[in-house]
């Protein structure tokens, strides 16, 4: 039985070729595609591009970053008002980055 050798030659390049498509691939995912998260609850405080989300009874607050929010969605947001955050998870893990805030009415209005 022969075995060619250009077999054994190219066979290093395919794996290499292969594995390097398989990283870009990955590398190109948008980061939203791994940590989109809906949130609402109480704003704490609002300054400095973020917002300190209370999200209910019991809940931690949250870091919410709404530098990349539109200032029209959350113009009227005070602290005690009830919100909703669309986004996705920091690469820290620590936070929030905003991509949609709407404003939701209070228990009390209802």
């Amino acid at each position: 039985m022969r075995i060619r050798r250009s077999f054994f030659i190219l066979q290093p390049r395919l794996i290499a070729l292969s594995t390097g498509l398989v990283v870009m691939c990955l590398a190109a995912m948008p980061a939203h595609a791994l940590g989109t998260v809906e949130l609402d609850g109480r704003v704490q405080w609002i300054a400095a591009g973020k917002i300190m989300l209370a999200p209910g009874p019991g809940g931690l607050p949250i870091t919410i970053d709404i530098t990349q929010v539109p200032q029209e969605q959350y113009v009227g947001v005070a602290p005690g008002s009830r919100v909703a955050v669309q986004g996705v998870v920091a690469d820290d893990s620590r936070r929030v980055i905003a991509t949609a805030i709407t404003a939701l009415p209070s228990p009390e209005a209802l």
